[in-house]
């Protein structure tokens, strides 16, 4: 017999063992514990994204992991692009408007970043 268990975490270990009921609602034995590690898969968000503008050509971006990196973070994608009159209310329209004119940097996860 198998079974999946859905709705794990990423990259996180898990301690199963199995019992059975019978016609009675008797509860048999417990079988040994096992202990599995889930895949990694996509991270979470970063938290607290902000900026500091430190002069007319230069911002500094700042921000803490994802709360659930689903395994081992490596290396932080940056993209950002000049936005014309003023922000879009929601992330969807902001890619939209970015899509094919922004610029891509990628960092090392210790690295700390400043775009000039």
């Amino acid at each position: 017999m198998n079974v999946d268990l859905q709705s794990l975490l990423g990259a996180t270990w898990y301690a199963v063992y199995a019992s059975i009921t019978s016609n009675v609602n008797t509860v048999g034995l417990f079988s040994t514990i096992g202990y599995f590690r889930t895949l990694p898969r996509q991270p979470e968000p970063v938290l607290n994204l902000r900026g500091e503008g430190l002069s007319r050509t230069t911002i500094e971006l700042m921000w803490q992991p994802p709360s659930r990196p689903n395994g081992e973070i490596t290396n932080y994608l940056i993209y950002y692009a000049p936005i014309q009159d003023r922000l879009p209310v929601n992330n969807s329209k902001l890619l939209c408007l970015m899509k094919g004119k922004y610029t891509k940097k990628k960092i090392k996860k210790q690295e700390v970043l400043k775009f000039i």
